[in-house]
């Protein structure tokens, strides 16, 4: 597995370089003897190749040239996706693997007869169900419940056959294709079939799957189900091409996107999956936030409340009868808190995925199909665990703040609960009329915000696969992956606004996914924006492109030229890039605007001391001193500054008070030791040597001598005893 991990990855890197020779010499070693088709691909596109290279050095223009490497270069990565493929398929472990070997077992079952054999059951449950409501016999209904279970079977198998099979053929696309626009057909599979493209494309791109799933985005059919196709299809066809951005797409692909455009609110929808899977990379932080933080101080407050309030959650709603109460909240910080999580959730926060977390191990989720399929009622499971409680049901059907999946989760919670509080909770929900109507009312939001709602429930959903499925390891994970859209060049066009590019970048910052924002914010065209350099000048810095984070602050200091920020930070970086003496004039500009600031002072002496000017640097740290005189931070450079001047009674006075202090540091033993050792104490200097090593390797203190060595040499310290000191406290550990 490992080797043909090495092989692709070696593969990819020689296309993205431009080396084809060595990309196709790969190719053809990795190749499986015997395999016709793989190796005449290689040959015909290593002829192509020869081809193009004779024109591009030809008298002759070749305007197609481009396009025409592009797809040659898609073609390799096909045939290295069939190479790999093959390779693991004898006898991986994978799941996909086992999947592929049971359905190779089955060559009859072609994705085309498997929907040909799904739509005949989809009729006779059609037929059934005419009969039922007919008040025709019983014989009718249970024919009807066996037609829907063996539909629900049907579905799994479909979609295991759409995922492990590559490259779909025209018959395959066809067949697929029909299913996506008949409207006779439930959407269940039609979910199916939009997952089943999606995850097998993830691993083994195949434009066709792209290509169903953006038709699909177009043409889905009418009514609440084919909004809800509209944007799985959406979704899923972003997801692989966020995953493989790198890959040219063809000019089929292009134009189906140019329709969509046209066609209605494609743009939009782009941009909202794009913010919706930004705002999802924070998920397990916001998840680690509702367990570490929220839920033990909620736990904590509940003592504190009467008991009629802590007893009933819904009493919250009427605080304000109780002034004491709202006191009690707000002394205790949980109102910011609450606060926070509603803003949070208004924000699109993935709040729920702790709390589902644990419950996904229910017998139904083993099916990866069932992770792809909205919440229905009326699924036999569903149908079995829910029982008489239809209001459970009926409300989580119309629920708008969960995802599918933590539905489906709840439904299976609730029927391991015991009659008595079920039918409790039935009375309390079917009393909420109320609630319900809200609830119900969330249908009638402006389509963009249900279009926003039904993204960001499918991208939970999709987040909670990649993330709690049993084998998820043996997946490609989207939200693990480099994924920006931008990148895209296919979405380009989708990509030109300036205020959303500046929204999105912003979210990417405020995360702290800094490759991303700065991808983003140097699309924008806003040349007098001083807060805009001054964020790519930040995320160059934490990426440590210092010498670019350097030139991006110093346009924002153009433009913004007071800014104490921006001086600090360029002052900072120089002193970082051995530029010590323009650093030290930033740090004068900004003294002169802040003259009582320590932590100036103490950049003025470290400025110094970089420049071996050390009675400069002295008099900054006395003067940080004076300044702040309970800060310990002076206090190490005027000990070590003193050390380098040779004034070793005042450097003794000041680690003194620093080892005496509460939180003496390792660098502390260890200077003192310096100092101890050029003033003749050996012995107090192999001691305060012990205690900077204590509980590191001695490495740590090899390291540190050896880096400190001139200095030791330049106090006249005898470096012979270097070795020893190493080699003494290495017999003391052994004993």
């Amino acid at each position: 597995m490992k080797n043909h991990v090495q092989n692709r990855a070696a593969v990819i890197a020689a296309i993205e370089r431009g080396e084809l020779h060595d990309a196709i010499g790969r190719l053809r070693t990795l190749a499986p003897a015997g395999d016709w088709n793989i190796v005449s691909g290689i040959d015909r596109a290593e002829q192509d190749y020869r081809l193009m290279l004779r024109y591009a050095f030809s008298a002759v223009a070749d305007p197609e040239r481009d396009r025409l490497y592009g797809e040659l270069t898609a073609r390799l990565r096909t045939l290295l996706d069939m190479i790999v493929r093959k390779s693991l398929a004898g006898d991986s472990p994978e799941l996909y693997f086992s999947t592929l070997r049971y359905e190779l077992m089955q060559p009859a079952d072609t994705v085309q007869a498997l929907i040909g054999r799904y739509r005949q059951l989809a009729g006779r449950s059609s037929l059934f169900n005419m009969a039922t409501s007919a008040g025709h016999s019983q014989a009718a209904g249970a024919g009807a419940d066996t037609a829907r279970v063996d539909m629900e079977r049907m579905e799994r198998r479909i979609f295991n056959r759409v995922w492990v099979t590559f490259p779909l053929s025209s018959d395959d696309a066809a067949a697929i294709s029909g299913v996506m626009s008949d409207q006779t057909l439930p959407l269940s599979m039609k979910s199916a079939l939009t997952g089943a493209l999606m995850l097998g494309s993830l691993e083994y791109f195949d434009e066709q799957a792209l290509t169903l799933l953006l038709d699909a985005a177009s043409s889905a059919g009418g009514g609440a189900d084919g909004d809800v196709l509209r944007l799985r299809a959406t979704v899923a066809a972003l997801m692989l091409m966020g995953v493989h951005s790198r890959r040219h797409l063809s000019a089929r692909v292009t134009s189906r996107l140019e329709s969509l455009r046209d066609a209605g609110d494609w743009s939009a929808t782009v941009r909202t999956v794009w913010l919706q899977y930004i705002r999802s990379l924070d998920t397990e932080a916001i998840s680690r936030k509702m367990r570490d933080e929220f839920i033990p101080e909620m736990m904590k407050l509940r003592d504190k409340f009467p008991k009629n309030l802590a007893d009933d959650p819904e009493a919250l709603i009427s605080i304000e009868e109780n002034p004491e109460w709202e006191e009690l909240l707000a002394s205790s910080g949980l109102t910011d808190r609450l606060k926070e999580l509603t803003e949070m959730q208004s924000d699109g926060a993935d709040l729920f995925h702790g709390t589902f977390s644990a419950l996904k191990s229910f017998a139904f989720f083993n099916d990866i199909a069932h992770w792809f399929i909205p919440f229905d009622t009326e699924r036999t499971e569903v149908a079995a665990a829910l029982g008489h409680d239809t209001a459970i049901g009926e409300m989580l059907g119309v629920a708008p703040f969960m995802c599918d999946s933590d539905k489906y989760s709840l439904v299976f919670s609730l029927s391991q609960v015991p009659d008595s509080q079920k039918r409790m909770m039935r009375q309390q929900l079917e009393g909420h009329s109320v609630h319900m109507a809200e609830i119900r009312n969330a249908e009638l939001l402006p389509a963009d915000k249900r279009r926003e709602n039904m993204v960001n429930k499918f991208v939970q959903d999709l987040y909670r696969f990649f993330s709690l499925f049993r084998r998820k390891s043996e997946f490609v994970n989207p939200f693990v992956s480099d994924f920006n859209l931008p990148e895209v060049a296919a979405l380009a066009p989708d990509m030109k606004d300036d205020a959303m590019l500046r929204a999105v970048g912003e979210l990417y910052f405020r995360h702290r996914h800094y490759r991303n924002a700065l991808s983003i914010f140097e699309r924008i065209d806003a040349p007098g924006d001083a807060t805009l350099y001054q964020k790519i000048g930040f995320a160059l810095q934490k990426l440590g492109f210092y010498e670019r984070a350097i030139a991006a602050y110093e346009k924002a200091e153009l433009l913004a030229p007071d800014s104490l920020w921006t001086l600090r930070r360029i002052a900072s970086l120089l002193r970082q890039t051995g530029e010590t003496r323009r650093a030290l004039d930033y740090y004068r500009r900004i003294e002169t605007a802040c003259p009582d600031d320590p932590a100036v002072a103490l950049s003025i002496g470290h400025c110094y001391l970089d420049m071996k000017e050390y009675h400069e640097a002295l008099h900054s740290y006395y003067k940080a001193e004076f300044m702040d005189e309970k800060s310990p931070k002076p206090l190490r450079p005027i000990a070590w500054c003193a050390f380098l001047m040779r004034d070793f009674d005042t450097s003794r006075a000041y680690y003194t008070r620093l080892l005496a202090s509460a939180g003496p540091e390792p660098q502390d033993y260890l200077n003192m030791g310096h100092l101890c050792l050029v003033t003749g104490n050996s012995a107090e200097a192999l001691a305060n040597y012990k205690l900077f090593v204590a509980g590191r390797p001695i490495s740590v203190l090899a390291d540190a001598l050896a880096k400190d060595r001139p200095q030791l040499e330049a106090a006249g310290i005898d470096t012979g005893l270097i070795p020893l000191i190493i080699d003494s406290i290495l017999y003391e550990q052994q004993q």
